[in-house]
Order: C-alpha cells, then structure tokens, then sequence
C-alpha cells in the first residue's frame, strides 16, 4: 500500500492546501494520505486561528484521509527541530513518501544539498563557529552559510540553490535534511505552489489563491468579506470561521501577556525556553513602555532576534514552560494523537505497526495515563481552551478523534 506522508499547519486550511491534496490524489488515486498537523499552537510562535479539531474535520472533507497532531514540544520550534520531529513521526507511521508545497517543481539540487549537509555535519557546523566569531557573535543567515558551502565544496559547485524568497524551499530543506538521517528514507515530492507565496502578506484582488498569512492579516483586521473567503478556502473552511468568536492574535493577548512579563522576576524569566542571552531585558524594558504588542514587539526585535524567535519565546513565557520541561518531553517516547481519519485512513490503521514503538505510541484518546506521562502537552491545550476560545469543552479528555 503506498502511503504518502504530510506535514502541515492549516492556520487556516485555504485553497492552496486543497490543491496540493488534489494534485496528489490525482498522480496517486489509491495512496493514503498522512497529515502530521500542529495543534493549537503553531512554529511561528502563536495560537492557531482554528483548534486542531476544526482544522482537522475541514481536511478531511478535502482529501486528506489521516490527521495526527505533531506533538506541542515539536510544533513550536525552529525550522530543524520542528522538521526533525514531523519527520520522525511520519516514519513512525510508515510513510513512504514526502510531499509538500514549493515554490520550485525541481527539488533535487536542494535534496542533494540536504543529503551533503547530513552526511557532513561536524564541517558544517565548524564553518557556523568561525562565521560567528568573525562576525561579533551575529553570524551570517543559514541561507548565506549554504549559499558559501555550495560555492566552496568542489562536489556542490554544480547544484543551482536559490533559497530567497523562497520559504517553503527552504522549510521543504529542513524536512530533507532530517529525512537523509533514516537508514531508508522516504522519498520526497514536490508540488508547486499556486498563486501567493508562503509569507506574502497580501492579496491580489480577484484572486483565488492567498497565503495562509495574508488570509489571517486580514481575518485579524477585518478586512475581508464572506465573498473574498469563499473564492480563497473551501466551505468547510469559511463555515468554521464564521462561527469563530474568539481572537487568537497576540494583540488580543498581549494583557495578559505583559503582566506576566512585568509580575515575574527576571530571573524566572530567563528559565523559560528560547529565552535565551539575556533578551529578558529587552522584553521587560519594552513591556513597561508599551500598552500595544505591535509596539511592544517593535521594541525588541533586532538582526539576531527575528520576529518569529521573538514570538517563539513570548509563547513559551505565555503558556509557562520551562527550559527543563521542554528538554524532557522532547525526550520522552512521543503521542501520535489520533485527531480524524477517514475510511481509507481506517482501514490502513487496522493493519498498522508503528515502526519504532519504543519510541512512539499510538492514542486514540486521552486520559489519566497520558496526563502523567506528557503533563505541558495537557497543560498547553487546557489554556487554548480556557484563555484562548473561553471554552468549557476540553481539547482532549473525552474528545474522540473525528469520524468520517
């Protein structure tokens, strides 16, 4: 049975994301369709726009026939670790196959890249160290630094590596770089992008296809209409969204946000993950002056610290993880948390042998046993539902996965 393995965010599910399930159902008829998916919080350091559930039931009345969440300890980091813990679980889940979106049909000079990158590592990382030092600690960008290692090793001259502007090129690298690392890799496919590119911010008028991020700018502004949505997502999705009455956005809750800046010592802060080399300074210096997060995060972004590291860190001040407890649970044997299936994803679950069950677990749902051994993923998600929808319904006790 082919098995084809995706990893996604869906914040929100747009049309975009319909046609590369389109596009892959129509060159695969009969493979199943894997989505590892974030949940409630997603890489750029925020909450989702929609809950995983939501998000989940939309996909697979598109095509998709499986959704498992990527564990919260994965979902919110950098590129490679984000990449290396979809990875894992799509090769848990015995996936055969990769595909994702791309502003570039031909990903083979970047999969060779990537198998060069893995299989070098320690040269790798020696030319980071000397970059940074002669640099006064600030480093060129990992897209110069590839861009150097392609010019200067005799066996990469001849790949044509163009990452700029694009981003899902450059996610895409990340995901084949953690994939060289398996003794049998899955095979990878790239499908092209239609219309607005990853981190457009904008939409053209008349257009059928946005970016995920232009799409929430102007849901968070309010500055699209009923008309606009359903010429840029699926119904299912422009239902959903119409039924929405909360806002997820850090302008929405930066309040509570900036207490809990000003409130804690800065010690205490400095123990939170991805708050690193003294940028607790910065944040609570900033939060003393800004009432607006705009502002606020004005303040404290620089070269070294981007916007999305800066909100990374924010959201681990927010939700009250620790440095420790996120360096355990990336530890720890890993939930693949059942969110839907389909038929099709039925059927291929009932015969399923997760290849390293040592280090993965199967969960349909969730209980007393779960709450003990991944104790942030139950914290994270109760504080979506209470802080972020303002709901009495849980995102996981008693929450069967979706049924189609």
């Amino acid at each position: 049975m082919s098995v084809c393995g995706m990893i996604v965010e869906w914040n929100p599910f747009h049309n975009g994301h319909a046609y590369l399930i389109q596009e892959l159902r129509g060159r695969q008829p009969n493979t199943v369709i894997i989505a590892i998916m974030s949940g409630n919080y997603v890489q750029r350091g925020q909450a989702a726009l929609l809950s995983k559930w939501q998000r989940t039931e939309v996909a697979l009345k598109n095509g998709c026939d499986l959704v498992v969440e990527l564990p919260f300890w994965y979902a919110v980091q950098p590129a490679d670790l984000f990449a290396k813990g979809a990875v894992g679980c799509l090769h848990a889940l015995g996936c055969q196959q990769l595909a994702f979106g791309s502003e570039l049909e031909d990903f083979a000079p970047y999969q060779e890249l990537a198998q060069w990158v893995s299989d070098h590592e320690e040269i790798v990382a020696l030319k980071q160290q000397n970059e940074a030092f002669h640099a006064n600690n600030y480093g060129k960008s990992s897209i110069s630094l590839l861009a150097d290692l392609v010019a200067e090793v005799p066996e990469l001259r001849h790949l044509k590596i163009d990452f700029t502007d694009n981003s899902n090129v450059l996610l895409a690298y990340s995901y084949a770089k953690a994939n060289a690392k398996y003794q049998t890799p899955m095979s990878l496919t790239a499908i092209k992008r239609q219309g607005s590119q990853h981190r457009d911010d904008d939409m053209r008028p008349g257009a059928n296809y946005a970016s995920s991020t232009s799409i929430r700018k102007a849901l968070l502004e309010d500055q699209i209409d009923c008309r606009q949505l359903d010429r840029l997502m699926p119904k299912a999705m422009v239902e959903k969204l119409e039924l929405v009455n909360y806002d997820s956005s850090w302008s929405a809750l930066y309040p509570l946000l900036r207490y809990k800046i000003l409130s804690e010592s800065r010690q205490k802060l400095a123990d939170y993950y991805q708050v690193y080399e003294g940028i607790e300074k910065n944040l609570i210096e900033a939060a003393r002056k800004e009432t607006c997060y705009a502002d606020f995060l004005n303040q404290v972004t620089n070269k070294k610290w981007s916007k999305y590291r800066i909100q990374r860190a924010l959201l681990m001040i927010f939700l009250g993880v620790s440095d420790q407890e996120m360096q355990d649970h990336l530890k720890k044997r890993q939930p693949l948390y059942l969110l839907g299936t389909n038929a099709r994803g039925r059927n291929y679950l009932k015969g399923l042998e997760i290849t390293d069950p040592s280090s993965y677990a199967m969960i349909n749902r969730v209980g007393k046993e779960e709450s003990k051994a991944w104790p942030l993923w139950i914290r994270v998600d109760e504080i979506y539902q209470r802080i972020v929808m303002k709901s009495k319904g849980s995102q996981l006790f008693a929450h069967p996965p979706i049924m189609l």
